[in-house]
């Protein structure tokens, strides 16, 4: 059994001194795990310490469950002064500490072992998605219908995102841009169905790959990514970077907590989307 004290007092040196991102991994429950899945970013309450992925997975159970009393706002609506969940951890008696961060760890092994089974069904070797480290993301609990596509087929965020996104919406149709969602809300079951699609038709799990996630390492399985586009370009296509409407989001999208997730050669291995914008939560 890891020394819980220990560890939160270790914890709370590194944080104090502003360099958590240089932690390599937490230990706790006697394994270590990569600081990317776990590391907390302090000002947005979110599992990332590179700030690049926005991992909301592991915390999202214990968030709806309200055993998180970080994500609950104040009496004015607000929160402003919201604990990160390490520092909320720091506060908890060691047996509450420790038997909430078994809970999330069992919650994340049970999602591991879904995406190997997943990957296994195909006859993709698992050391595809290990080597390259990916975040992974349970999906959302609470969602809400943002608008119906063409098809009249729901696209579904998180409440949160949702009003962030017409906030987003109406501000570049004010400055005569238009811009719409192609893709929201996306669960591990339908990822699945895609990547399966794509290998039945005969494509490689590296090229799959390079263009989906594997299921259970998708954004859209957070409720909090949307692929946008606009009326003059070809949806999801890379020429999208040379619209007006990619110029007003990357002056503007991160006023209202959008972020361009995967720029060109970024760490997750995936190729250039300028049209995928993740939600990470309001910067006011």
């Amino acid at each position: 059994m890891p020394d819980f004290c220990m560890i939160r007092l270790t914890l709370h040196k590194f944080l104090s001194a502003g360099i958590s991102a240089m932690l390599e991994a937490v230990a706790f429950s006697g394994q270590m795990l990569d600081a990317r899945y776990w590391m907390p970013d302090i000002q947005k309450c979110t599992w990332n310490a590179s700030q690049k992925h926005p991992n909301f997975g592991e915390l999202s159970r214990a968030v709806s469950r309200n055993q998180y009393p970080g994500s609950i706002n104040n009496a004015n609506g607000f929160r402003r002064n919201r604990l990160s969940p390490i520092q909320y951890f720091m506060q908890l008696p060691g047996r509450e500490s420790s038997a909430l961060l078994d809970d999330m760890n069992s919650d994340r092994k049970i999602l591991l072992a879904e995406i190997r089974s997943s990957l296994k069904s195909l006859g993709i070797p698992s050391s595809l998605f290990e080597e390259r480290k990916l975040p992974v993301f349970q999906d959302a609990s609470e969602l809400v219908v943002i608008q119906n596509n063409s098809s009249g087929c729901p696209y579904y965020l998180i409440p949160e995102a949702a009003r962030a996104w017409e906030k987003l919406r109406n501000a570049a149709h004010c400055d005569g841009v238009t811009i719409e969602i192609l893709s929201a809300y996306r669960s591990f079951q339908r990822q699945f169905e895609i990547v399966k699609s794509k290998i039945e038709k005969g494509m490689s799990p590296e090229v799959v790959f390079s263009v989906n996630a594997p299921p259970g390492c998708s954004e859209h399985h957070t409720g909090r990514a949307v692929d946008i586009g606009t009326p003059t370009c070809i949806p999801l296509d890379k020429s999208f970077d040379e619209t007006t409407a990619f110029s007003w989001l990357q002056s503007n999208a991160g006023q209202f907590g959008f972020k361009l997730s995967y720029p060109p050669s970024n760490p997750c291995g995936f190729e250039y989307e300028p049209w995928h914008w993740c939600y990470q939560g309001s910067s006011s």
